[in-house]
């Protein structure tokens, strides 16, 4: 079977505290990114094709906007601030609103990024 992925993405800037990191590691301390998220949206058929991802786009970005924008993301997750942990939380966020979501990527440095998927999906 074909299927196709169509990217959504979406920008933000927010300060972390990694807290399981040696107190010597920079990234122990309050630090911030310009993080950039990838919503991996995955679908077959001509419905697929034709379906309008701007309007889910832009409530996503609406949404990091107001949740994430500026903000101390140790503030905001109840868990760890990790790449990873990030990446794990974000999908958990919207997957409920976004119908075929198969995988979030973000970066917090250029040219790097962490991947979820869920278990059912790799």
């Amino acid at each position: 079977m074909l299927s196709t992925t169509r990217v959504l993405e979406v920008h933000w800037t927010a300060t972390h505290v990694v807290v399981k990191l040696p107190r010597w590691h920079p990234e122990a301390n309050m630090h911030g990114h310009e993080w950039s998220a990838e919503l991996h949206v995955t679908g077959s058929g001509e419905a697929f094709a034709m379906r309008d991802l701007d309007a889910t786009e832009r409530e996503v970005a609406e949404w990091a906007a107001r949740t994430l924008d500026h903000q101390h993301l140790n503030e905001v997750m109840d868990n760890s601030t990790s790449e990873e942990a990030v990446a794990a939380w974000l999908f958990e966020q919207w997957a409920p609103q976004v119908e075929g979501l198969a995988q979030v990527r973000i970066s917090a440095r250029p040219r790097e990024w962490t991947a979820f998927t869920p278990p059912a999906q790799q």
